[in-house]
């Protein structure tokens, strides 16, 4: 990576369950420590139940237990979508500062944009307490060209 140490993956899983072509798709990003997976588990829900557009899905975390891998699994089957796990090597971050307020959490956000940059046209970061009360088809028609990042 090259605006940041290199971060590395220490697991990859995909569970893509998806009929998708990846041009067409809304990819939502979420970056979070074990102590909020469950919430990603909520905001991936709530997306799902208001929004009838094609979606993937990648986690950004540093550690998840096999309950969690099987709800993402069923996740995936259910709602026919491709849900993209990374596993981070948390030891590559430890030259990076931390407090209490900001967790090491925080840079795989960071990491989220600048690794999958190159893999997919637009990313969608939320965080885990973020629920969806709506329709986000608007964002599928959002012209982003030439666009680094767009915010409101």
């Amino acid at each position: 990576m090259d605006s940041f140490p290199d971060i590395e993956i220490a697991e990859y899983k995909v569970f893509d369950e998806s009929n998708n072509n990846d041009d067409n798709v809304l990819n939502i990003s979420y970056g979070v420590d074990e102590n909020y997976l469950d919430g990603v588990g909520v905001s991936i829900a709530s997306v799902l139940l208001n929004n009838n557009i094609p979606l993937a899905f990648h986690i950004i975390c540093d550690s998840y237990s096999p309950c969690f891998l099987n709800n993402v699994e069923r996740l995936a089957v259910q709602y026919h979508i491709k849900i993209s796990l990374y596993l981070i090597k948390v030891e590559s971050l430890e030259i990076l500062p931390q407090t209490k307020v900001w967790s090491r959490a925080m840079y795989f956000r960071l990491f989220a944009f600048d690794y999958l940059s190159g893999k997919i046209n637009t990313l969608l970061y939320l965080d885990a307490d973020v629920v969806c009360k709506g329709s986000l088809q608007d964002l599928l028609r959002l012209d982003l060209s030439e666009k680094i990042a767009a915010g409101r």
